[in-house]
């Protein structure tokens, strides 16, 4: 999806007719960062896309091209804009000048109000068929894993195997589902694995004990093959934990996320602790 969107973006600023080039002067200062019109607006310090954020956007919208051509801003993830921000955006979803293009991003969209929705185009991105997208990673994706392999673990969306699945990756799995297994067999303890982890990205050490644990339970209610076939030996001691327990452990990892993603200046280290010592 990240590689869809800076491609149309390209695509709307590119200056030739076989848009994008990638060679172009504007096609460069898109790559550069430094496109005067183009915007991306991601959350700040708060954590929330904020009203001041898209009333400068909007001065922005009403302004000239500086390049001539068309304007483009980016809103992402669109669901992290707050009332107000939603609000302020309204006006100028309703009254776009014409060489204005506003993309909404959002995993999330029914978290958008209903006016904005319904002031949008809405196009949904769809994961591709799964032998062509093995047949694709075959092609394009280096690692020692079978392409299948890499599909599961990326859950099914093979751009994100390409961009996220290296061999770094699949040793913070590999280490993570050890630490878990140590955790269990008390042979290691939640702070201590809590702070092997701390140098990690906090989101994605969420994720990847998530994908662990839901595994662990597809496997116990359906009887359905591993998804993270490679970590299957740590994942057969995992599975022994009594089932509801694994459930609410994910109720938990959730609420982790949100106070994660939320406005709060969170401790990642200590919100991981108190995951595994839940």
């Amino acid at each position: 999806k990240s590689i869809l969107l800076r491609r149309f973006v390209s695509r709307l600023l590119c200056a030739e007719e076989n848009a994008p080039c990638d060679r172009c002067h504007q096609c460069e200062l898109l790559r550069a960062g430094t496109h005067p019109d183009f915007k991306h607006l991601i959350p700040e310090d708060s954590k929330q896309i904020l009203i001041d954020q898209v009333r400068k956007m909007v001065e922005w919208a009403a302004q000239t091209a500086q390049q001539g051509g068309r304007k483009v801003c980016v809103i992402q993830p669109a669901h992290f804009m707050n009332v107000q921000a939603a609000n302020a955006l309204l006006k100028c979803l309703e009254e776009p000048s014409e060489a204005m293009t506003i993309i909404l991003v959002s995993e999330e969209v029914n978290r958008l109000l209903p006016t904005i929705r319904s002031r949008c185009q809405q196009f949904t991105c769809h994961t591709p068929d799964r032998e062509q997208a093995i047949a694709w990673l075959e092609q394009n994706h280096e690692s020692k894993l079978d392409a299948a392999l890499l599909l599961d673990i990326a859950a099914d969306m093979p751009l994100r195997a390409m961009e996220v699945i290296d061999d770094d990756y699949l040793e913070l799995r590999r280490r993570i589902a050890d630490g878990l297994v140590d955790i269990l067999r008390q042979k290691g303890s939640p702070i201590e694995l809590a702070g092997l982890l701390s140098g990690e990205p906090p989101g994605l050490v969420l994720d990847i004990i998530y994908q662990i644990i839901a595994d662990t339970i597809s496997r116990s209610s359906t009887g359905v093959e591993w998804r993270n076939s490679d970590l299957s030996a740590q994942l057969e001691k995992l599975a022994v934990i009594d089932l509801q327990t694994r459930f609410e452990f994910l109720d938990r990892l959730s609420r982790t996320k949100d106070v994660l993603g939320g406005t709060a200046n969170a401790n990642p280290q200590m919100l991981l602790e108190w995951l595994l010592t839940g």
